[in-house]
């Protein structure tokens, strides 16, 4: 058998090319050692069977062209023993030594390992080393050396039958007690090529009463420091651990082990390190949580257990299962289990489903996560699973102090589109620029989304676990643009230019009213998930809420007035929505409506008022609480004919989609029968009441918004849901058609209230 594993080559022509396989021109999938070992489920091709070819069942995929290994020369197996067992080689797919390696796995390795991810063949050390002419963990980082970019060529300096050790992608054969060294690899390899992009920021000004726990004395204590110190942060779930008083917490302990093997002195964590007899400091804290994790030397995050009690896997006490590996008898050869991708593993942790831990994960530059099964380091330019002996010096961009694009982005460092279907590495901070107002909402929007997904023990701390992020964004990309009120984005640049339809008084803030309605009725809850009121905070914002929000608007428009075939559906995100209102453009500003309102502090008095022409500065900052929108005499749904169509309900020949945070909404008109019948039939029943109303919020052109308020034993409204109407014809034909804003607001169903309302 040849010295590494090459699925294209027979064996002993390991230099000539294969007659059927194409090269990759990926140099991870050309020279990556592993075989990928659960198939497909649901193939009708047999290469699902036992008997299928080696490379079918280990890679889950087609060959391209029949070759001595390939799966071309068959197109079906039988279901028989494994060759070994029979003493001949019965798959004609398959060479006699491929045959016999099948066999034996199909003897030796647990269908665990068969689940577990990836085949890796390990670095073979001693070839490196000798070819080096040094030994030990230094002749590794000896090429990282720093100003060395790019890396010198392993060509120049390596002899040539030992420099596919040096470009190969390996697995690493790990033991159950985690090897800090990997990490002090990881670092110094980031200390020395990421400058600019995983460097941290200036600290500007000190935090009052910042405390740090110095791990060097025993036991460790917690101490007043400088946020100028390296230190390391701990992101983890507290869960219900019981500690005694006086002791610490298993994954403090483990952690502050990590912290002194790795040569550092302090660590941060949270509920040892703020103060919860000084409100003051603490606020002070949770504030400034961004500068606390970007400050941070890394953060270790511990994904693994359900409380703060389960340590870091691999450290001290704590357990970490043994890795699957199969070492051939006849050679140096040595196969391990990559175990399940980190990235995976992560997701499917109690970490990953806490409120807390989304700002921790985000904010923090490097990050140093303990899962289950192994470690994993992931910086602004690296992914590296513990598993993986990947060499850095030949697959990183030195000019964008990066991987390279071929290796996927981790959780944390790379940027993605709304449903997560493209994704590439973060952009270095220098080459940044202006951040485009598409890309400030849609990175606003998917942090909404995200973040309320995640799950907090206290209600309380709703706005509290995510003012680090918005910190981030109005200190970064929308700095001087962007700022939020009790959670919805405000959009107000400092440099303000009047509206083209106001008098020139004075400047104005650029359709600040309307961007804000916009956002308070785009957002609804996610389909099927049961949201539940936080009474501390308005109804009007997301954060008001527990459960996933949603932040898009569709519509179903029913094709013909007896609504009996399927109509055309219209779908707008917020983020590309605000976009267009940013601009201010002519036709826009004239197309757009918006009620009166102001803002209410929770004792009544108006702090701020939308409608004042004369102000020249954004909002003022406000602390989170539950205030209230005072709503001047506005539009509200009045009587109408409704009924039910198999995409949502049509009234007075209008197209609605509803969307209830309390209640049931156009989402059951599709189960059709008494279920749509009885939602619309109650929705129209509370309105006759006086229980509901819908207020017309938000017009552009022939994008209709409307929010759904139910009264409260105060005599006040609260949110509970949102409402979009449409028109049969299209956008451009209904504006057309109307030829000013106030001749398409009067064909919708409305009404003056003839009052003034406020909303909690």
């Amino acid at each position: 058998m040849a010295d590494h594993l090459d699925p294209g080559a027979a064996p002993g022509a390991a230099d000539q090319p294969s007659p059927g396989r194409r090269r990759s021109r990926n140099p991870l999938r050309n020279m990556i050692q592993h075989l990928t070992v659960e198939s497909p489920s649901g193939t009708s091709d047999g290469s699902g069977s036992r008997r299928s070819s080696l490379i079918r069942r280990l890679s889950g995929q087609k060959s391209r062209s029949p070759s001595a290994h390939s799966d071309g020369a068959s197109s079906s197996r039988p279901n028989s023993r494994p060759a070994s067992s029979q003493g001949v080689n019965r798959d004609p797919a398959l060479c006699d030594s491929c045959a016999r390696l099948a066999a034996e796995m199909e003897e030796t390795l647990d269908e665990w390992f068969r689940e577990a991810g990836m085949l890796l063949r390990t670095r073979p050390e001693m070839l490196v080393d000798a070819a080096r002419g040094r030994t030990g963990p230094e002749a590794r980082l000896a090429v990282s050396t720093p100003g060395a970019s790019p890396l010198p060529s392993p060509t120049l300096c390596l002899p040539d039958d030992a420099s596919w050790t040096q470009r190969g992608v390996w697995g690493r054969d790990i033991d159950r007690v985690a090897d800090l060294n990997i990490v002090r690899e990881w670092l110094h390899f980031c200390d020395h090529h990421h400058q600019g992009r995983c460097s941290r920021r200036p600290v500007k000004a000190e935090i009052a009463g910042f405390r740090l726990i110095d791990c060097a004395q025993s036991p460790p204590r917690v101490v007043e420091r400088s946020l100028r110190d390296d230190y390391v942060a701990l992101s983890y779930v507290w869960g219900d651990a019981k500690v005694e008083e006086g002791s610490w917490p298993q994954v403090v302990r483990d952690a502050a082990s990590v912290v002194t093997q790795l040569g550092f002195r302090y660590l941060w964590v949270d509920r040892y390190c703020t103060d919860d007899d000084r409100p003051d400091h603490k606020m002070a804290h949770i504030q400034r949580m961004d500068e606390i994790y970007e400050g941070a030397a890394f953060t270790i995050i511990a994904a693994a257990g359900e409380n703060a009690m389960h340590g870091l896997p691999g450290v001290g006490s704590t357990s970490r299962p043994a890795q699957p590996k199969y070492k051939f008898t006849t050679s140096d050869i040595t196969l391990v289990s990559s175990l399940q991708d980190p990235r995976l593993l992560i997701e499917r942790s109690t970490w990953f489903t806490r409120g807390w831990t989304y700002q921790e994960g985000l904010l923090s530059r490097r990050r140093l996560v303990f899962t289950e099964q192994q470690m994993y380091w992931e910086c602004e330019g690296m992914a590296c699973p513990e598993t993986i002996d990947l060499p850095f010096e030949f697959y990183h961009d030195a000019e964008e102090k990066r991987l390279c694009d071929f290796v996927r982005p981790g959780l944390f460092n790379g940027v993605s589109y709304m449903d997560g279907s493209w994704e590439q590495w973060k952009k270095l901070p220098q080459k940044l620029g202006d951040a485009s107002t598409l890309s400030i909402f849609r990175e606003v929007d998917q942090h909404i989304t995200k973040y309320t997904r995640r799950s907090l023990s206290r209600d309380e701390d709703s706005l509290d676990a995510s003012l680090g992020i918005w910190r981030e964004l109005e200190s970064t990309l929308g700095r001087g643009k962007l700022s939020d009120l009790v959670g919805i984005p405000m959009w107000a640049p400092l440099a303000a230019q009047p509206q083209p339809t106001e008098d020139k008084e004075g400047p104005v803030l650029p359709r600040t009213r309307h961007l804000f309605a916009l956002s308070t009725c785009f957002w609804h809850h996610k389909v099927g998930t049961q949201a539940r009121r936080r009474i501390h905070l308005p109804s009007w914002s997301w954060a008001g809420w527990s459960g996933p929000v949603e932040l898009f608007s569709s519509i179903t428009i029913a094709a013909d007035a007896e609504s009996k075939t399927k109509g055309r559906k219209i779908l707008n995100h917020h983020y590309v929505t605000a976009t267009q209102l940013t601009r201010n453009e002519q036709s826009s500003v004239q197309w757009t409506y918006s009620p009166e309102m102001a803002v209410l502090a929770p004792d009544g008095t108006m702090v701020y008022d939308f409608g004042d022409k004369l102000v020249s500065a954004g909002p003022p900052r406000f602390r989170p609480g539950k205030y209230a929108l005072h709503v001047q005499d506005p539009l509200v749904l009045d009587r109408v004919k409704a009924k039910t169509h198999s995409d949502g309900w049509l009234f007075s020949g209008l197209s609605v989609d509803v969307r209830m945070s309390r209640g049931s909404g156009t989402e059951t008109a599709c189960l059709g029968g008494e279920e749509a019948i009885g939602s619309i039939k109650e929705y129209i029943t509370k309105h006759g009441k006086g229980e509901q109303m819908s207020v017309l919020w938000f017009v552009e052109e022939a994008l209709v918004m409307l929010l759904v308020v139910e009264k409260t034993s105060r005599g006040t409204w609260e949110r509970v849901g949102r409402m979009r109407m449409a028109f049969k014809e299209d956008a451009k034909d209904v504006v057309r058609s109307c030829g000013r804003l106030e001749e398409l607001v009067g064909r919708l169903p409305m009404r003056r209230l003839g009052e003034n309302i406020v909303i909690e």
